[in-house]
């Protein structure tokens, strides 16, 4: 797909998923009534907006035979396009959903070497029993270390011990 650029080589798209949304539809029915039935929207406001993204993108993506438009080969690669952009944004989606649950999502924990040893294995096993999306992270180090990670906002939670400095 060609796509021409500004004097500076770049090309801001200003496309909105809706739009890529529409050309895979054109892509899939491959007619615009067929397209803005499944987008339930009429034929004229498709076609608009069709023309618009053609506007922003500066190229043209239809070949036109009669009354019919065709995506051209440009069409299809944007189709192409819009077809993996809408997919992974169906994955973000989902892995969006599953942190806000709390089930995605990394965990970074630290403790000191005690505390891996004896208290937390157990923990950890049932905790991934449970939460089996989450990455979890293990950070073993000094409790001033761990301290210093946490202040930094390097780790989540930090088991410690209470090394005396009064902080």
């Amino acid at each position: 797909m060609s796509v021409a650029g500004n004097s500076r080589g770049s090309l801001a798209l200003n496309l909105h998923l809706q739009h890529l949304n529409y050309l895979k539809a054109v892509q899939e029915c491959e007619s615009l009534a067929g397209a803005a039935k499944v987008l339930g929207v009429s034929q004229p406001a498709l076609s608009q907006a069709l023309d618009e993204i053609e506007k922003r993108l500066g190229l043209p993506l239809f070949e036109r035979r009669g009354r019919r438009r065709l995506l051209n080969q440009d069409g299809r690669a944007a189709a192409d396009f819009a077809r993996e952009i809408l997919g992974r944004s169906e994955l973000f989606a989902a892995e969006i959903r599953r942190r806000r649950e709390g089930a995605g999502g990394v965990l970074r924990v630290g403790t000191i070497d005690a505390g891996s040893l004896y208290i937390l294995p157990e923990a950890l096993r049932r905790y991934r029993r449970v939460v089996p999306g989450v990455d979890l992270r293990l950070q073993v180090a000094t409790s001033a270390e761990l301290e210093d990670s946490l202040l930094r906002h390097d780790l989540d939670l930090a088991f410690v011990i209470d090394d005396g400095r009064g902080d």
